[in-house]
């Protein structure tokens, strides 16, 4: 008889061990992976250039959830709790979808910008070939502004490989930087093609 319930008692604690584990949280698997394509589809458009700040914060989320299950992956099974991981992970899909849509926003506007600026720095250059061409006849010291002005063609044409490349951040500054060489050109050519003044 004895025997008999020495064995009933073992039974009824094997169930109970087996309902615990049952019972044991498991890591949010199908939240992670989520999170992750979100996250990637968010960096694959460019979103820490043209969205840096909302980016770096979605960042963090998800590190943050990451980081969190590791921790409850470190505690005994029955001790492990995934909701506050959960949250987070939510919290990290949520705010890449945000700053997937900023981004495209923004690089878009940035697009634009990009492209009238280039237009307006090829507009500069023309302008300022013309004066060099104009003045060379009449002064050959300014042929010393010729290599600037190649540098500005030049700035010009990597503005447009980055325009095309989509690459518009690149393109913006590249094009900003020929404008101000430019400007830069005419003064040169303006100063050396000003009468001398006699002492």
């Amino acid at each position: 008889m004895s025997n008999n319930k020495s064995i009933n008692v073992v039974r009824i604690a094997g169930v109970a061990a087996l309902a615990a584990l049952c019972l044991c949280a498991k890591a949010p698997q199908k939240e992670v992976d989520e999170a992750s394509a979100a996250f990637e589809s968010t960096k694959s458009i460019g979103a820490d250039k043209y969205a840096a700040e909302q980016f770096q914060q979605t960042q963090s989320k998800y590190d943050a959830a990451i980081a969190e299950i590791n921790t409850q992956n470190g505690k005994s099974p029955i001790a492990r709790n995934y909701t506050l991981a959960g949250k987070l992970l939510k919290e990290a899909t949520e705010s890449a979808a945000l700053c997937k849509q900023t981004a495209e926003q923004n690089k878009g506007l940035m697009k634009t910008e990009a492209e009238t600026m280039i237009d307006q720095a090829k507009k500069s250059a023309e302008e300022v070939t013309t004066l060099f061409n104009d003045t060379k006849k009449k002064k050959k010291a300014v042929e010393a502004v010729e290599p600037e002005l190649t540098a500005l063609n030049q700035l010009i044409e990597q503005a447009s490989a980055s325009l095309t490349n989509g690459d518009y951040l690149e393109a913006r500054t590249t094009s900003q930087a020929a404008a101000d060489k430019a400007t830069a050109v005419k003064a040169g050519i303006d100063s050396l093609s000003a009468p001398s003044k006699k002492k």
